[in-house]
This record gives C-alpha cells, structure tokens and sequence, in this order.
C-alpha cells in the first residue's frame, strides 16, 4: 500500500477546476493493469477494448454537457 503514489488523488480537479467561475473537471482513474502490462510498459490485449470504452464514455460525457449547455442559453 502506498499513499498518493504515484499520483496524488484530487490533483487534477483541484488544480484545473474553479466551480465558482463555472469551470468544471473530471477525475477518471483506471487501474493500469486493465490496458498494460506494467512489468515490462506494454500495453496488454485489453488496451484497445479499454480504449474503446473510454473514448464512448468520453464522447457520451461531452454529449450530455453540449445537451445542458444548450438548455441552459435556449432558458
């Protein structure tokens, strides 16, 4: 077990989001494991599975904000 390592959690949104000025953000950690082999810093059979998922997670997540930004200026 190793605390903030090799990352420190939270960094991400506290460095880049400013809720008050209506800056949002968005942490998503994924275990490394799921897309390399992190023994030898390849990536694993799974990689393009996973890149799959993260870019129709990321797609379906900008569509939903384009969908309340729109509602938003039409009110």
């Amino acid at each position: 077990v190793a605390r903030n390592a090799p990352y420190a959690g939270g960094y991400v949104t506290q460095a880049h989001g400013a809720p008050q000025r209506g800056v949002h953000a968005l942490q998503v950690e994924l275990r490394r494991d799921l897309y390399m082999d992190e023994q030898f810093l390849v990536k694993c059979s799974t990689f393009q599975q996973i890149r799959s998922a993260m870019s129709d997670f990321a797609a379906r997540l900008c569509g939903v904000v384009r969908e309340r930004a729109d509602a938003s200026s039409a009110a």
